[in-house]
């Protein structure tokens, strides 16, 4: 569970079973000369993908080899070409249109506000990690493979100075992430944007999706069709599950969280972001980042001082910085929109991940084709 590729095993039996064991858990397992007078030993090495056993394995076989190279592979050729649409700028939206141009889709990005990245993806900072823990069930797998292939990409963008950021590691407890750090959502939003192949439709507000003639329509509220494409990524945030409902009928269960974000001015901040319960985070311009809150069903807009006692304290518990008074603070509020097992929703609209693996079962619901 815990191996990754070309990982060595080695024991002092030699039993049958324990080979086999060691097989069905993807390892190439052999014999080897013994050792303390014992004929034989067992050595392995984890290959998931590889032999008589990468069928009935790939599966659960988390990260594949090449994967962790630190770069994707590409896309069939076959699959290279097309149009899509993509309901959302965030963070979301735009790296789904930035991952499927770089595949050699068209893609067309509708965002209801007039920029991209004005709900939670505006925030100043945001945290990245590779720490995920894995192992539990595919999905986590899943986003630790993520987290390791991020941050190489992150750091690339870093490089071009056109996002502001670091990747100088990052705090949690007393252990240091070297591969962690921090980057500005909204510029790492407007770098995916850019990429060639990615058309932006701002104050493109999408009340429902309509299946017509093999493709999907984007729909205004007042019925006129925006876009259409044979796929469409829905990745609205807040308003997915309304857009959902305007298309299917129903919508998966899922919550509104407001969050609140605080912060002051500070010179003595950390050096490296530390995260814990809540989080800390110097910025170049002497602000010291702290939070978030995470409240359900909260609609609130406003900026509460009750919210920034409680980013403060959390802020101290992290960093033992003694904090001003509550006037000095600033902040921003923001929500998210949460499945309400908290599994990510992947696949054809109304479908959901998990399945196999110890995990939890399929989502029911109508799935929508492409």
């Amino acid at each position: 569970r815990l191996a990754a590729p070309q990982a060595s095993a080695a024991t002092w039996s030699a039993a049958r079973a324990v080979r086999a064991g060691l097989k069905h858990a993807g390892f190439e397992a052999s014999t080897a000369p013994g050792f303390g007078g014992k004929r034989d030993m067992t050595r392995a090495v984890h290959a998931p993908l590889q032999g008589q056993h990468a069928r009935t394995r790939a599966s659960l076989a988390w990260p594949p080899q090449e994967a962790c190279k630190g770069t994707a592979a590409p896309m069939p050729a076959s699959a290279a070409h097309g149009h899509a649409i993509v309901v959302g700028a965030g963070l979301a939206g735009a790296a789904a249109a930035a991952a499927l141009a770089r595949a050699g889709w068209r893609c067309t990005v509708l965002e209801r506000h007039p920029a991209p990245a004005r709900e939670a993806s505006g925030n100043p900072a945001g945290i990245f990690h590779a720490g995920v823990g894995a192992g539990e069930h595919r999905h986590a797998d899943m986003l630790a493979l993520a987290a390791r292939l991020a941050a190489p990409h992150y750091r690339a963008c870093l490089r071009s100075g056109q996002v502001q950021g670091a990747a100088r590691g990052l705090l949690h407890g007393q252990r240091h992430d070297p591969r962690g750090g921090w980057v500005a959502p909204r510029e790492l939003v407007a770098h995916w944007l850019a990429t060639p192949g990615v058309e932006l439709r701002a104050g493109s507000e999408v009340a429902a999706m309509r299946r017509e003639g093999g493709a999907w329509q984007a729909c205004s509220p007042g019925g006129e069709v925006l876009a259409s494409a044979e796929i469409a990524v829905l990745a609205g945030g807040v308003g997915l599950p309304d857009l959902l409902r305007h298309t299917t009928g129903e919508a998966p269960a899922a919550r509104l969280v407001r969050g609140q974000l605080s912060w002051v001015e500070r010179a003595d901040g950390p050096e490296l972001p530390v995260t814990g319960q809540g989080y800390a985070l110097s910025l170049p311009d002497g602000r010291l980042v702290g939070g978030a809150t995470a409240n359900a069903h909260d609609t609130d807009p406003a900026l509460r001082a009750a919210d920034h006692a409680w980013n403060a304290q959390r802020l101290h518990a992290l960093t033992g910085i003694a904090l001003p008074p509550d006037g000095l603070w600033q902040g921003r509020v923001a929500w998210r929109c949460t499945s309400a097992d908290r599994l990510p929703w992947v696949g054809a609209a109304g479908g959901g991940g998990g399945g196999g693996g110890g995990g939890p079962p399929p989502r029911p619901g109508p799935r929508g084709r492409g």
